[in-house]
């Protein structure tokens, strides 16, 4: 009994540090302290990428295209309702 309660607490402990980490790195990305996209970049940031989803406003992608983009994210969907206006699936 007393190995469970233990394994209970050690599970409860991780779990706050879990909660209390994520909500710092959501308010620091929130207050552009840091920048999530970032940590996809490699270290010698030769492999460049280009997030143009929703919530990058309007991209000019000709001036993508003069940069050396190795890819672009898109997500144009979000589960099976929302969709992003300015992506066309040819409907």
């Amino acid at each position: 009994m007393q190995g469970r309660k233990r394994l209970k607490t050690i599970f409860s402990v991780l779990l706050i540090i879990l909660v209390i980490a994520f909500l710092v790195v959501f308010v620091l990305a929130k207050q552009k302290k840091i920048f999530i996209n970032t940590w996809f970049v490699d270290e010698n940031k030769s492999t460049i990428g280009a997030d143009v989803s929703s919530y990058q406003a309007v991209i000019n992608m000709n001036e993508l295209k003069e940069q050396n983009i190795a890819f672009i994210y898109i997500k144009a969907t979000e589960g099976s309702s929302l969709v992003d206006e300015r992506f066309s699936c040819g409907q």
